[in-house]
């Protein structure tokens, strides 16, 4: 199978090691879907080099426009979202991928240590206020997420 990359527009990562951004014409099937769009990523994840497994990909959003329709999915590691990692597909009217855009932050996922205290949310309010000392809350504090973040 030819890599998908070979004569398309592909923007690298920074560190010139994966793509961030590809462009082309890839053919999709007959319809377009968000499963049909996660089993054209996993047949060319190693071409991608997608940061984070297929497997974990989950829809957060889809688009249609008059000229294409929008997956947006969010990274997944454990069930859990890595926070800010997403990826983006464009599909023409004519069920044809035209862009894919690749998480471009760190790859690198550090998990909690083996015994790590998990804080609700009023934990995590006292254990922040006795670092912090005195202070006013000004706004109401957002619940909290739990989620991981890339390094």
């Amino acid at each position: 199978m030819a890599n998908i990359l070979d004569g398309s527009e592909v923007v690298l990562h920074a560190d010139r090691s994966r793509p961030i951004k590809v462009r082309g014409e890839f053919a999709l099937g007959a319809s377009s879907n968000a499963i049909l769009v996660k089993g054209f990523l996993t047949q060319h994840a190693d071409d991608l080099k997608l940061p984070f497994p297929v497997a974990g990909l989950k829809l957060a959003h889809e688009t249609e426009t008059s000229v294409r329709k929008v997956y947006r999915f969010d990274h997944m590691l454990d069930g859990i979202p890595v926070f800010g990692a997403q990826l983006i597909v464009a599909v023409d009217k004519q069920n044809r991928v035209r862009q894919i855009d690749l998480f471009a932050g760190s790859t690198n996922v550090i998990g909690p240590p083996a015994k790590v205290q998990q804080l609700d949310a009023a934990g995590a309010a006292k254990a922040a206020a006795t670092v912090v000392g005195k202070f006013t809350k000004r706004l109401d504090t957002p619940a909290p997420v739990l989620g991981w973040f890339s390094t």
